[in-house]
């Protein structure tokens, strides 16, 4: 893969799965701050740290959940601006949720 087309697909997948950086870079094993320079396009070759995230990259896309709807996305966004906290509250409520099925 070239090194252009890896930082268009990496600013793709931010932009559009709702995946933060720090969860690519947790779930890649690559520091976040090595993640955001790629997203900025600060990327000289292609080796392994890129691999490593464009593996849980292709996770994602051949997941078989359906798209998160935009509307929740902006929903997501919103309330996680607040921070770490307000994330983390978030997914307990959501794990009570899945867990009442």
């Amino acid at each position: 893969m070239e090194v252009n087309s890896f930082c268009d697909a990496l600013r793709d997948f931010l932009e559009h799965s709702g995946v933060s950086q720090n969860v690519l870079a947790q779930q890649s094993g690559v520091s976040q701050s090595q993640i955001s320079d790629w997203s900025k396009g600060k990327l000289t070759r292609f080796g392994k740290n890129p691999k490593k995230v464009m593996a849980v990259i292709e996770s994602y896309r051949v997941s078989s959940y359906p798209p998160i709807p935009n509307k929740v996305l902006e929903a997501v966004s919103r309330f996680c601006q607040g921070g770490s906290e307000k994330a983390d509250a978030l997914v307990k409520m959501i794990d009570v949720m899945e867990s009442l099925e």
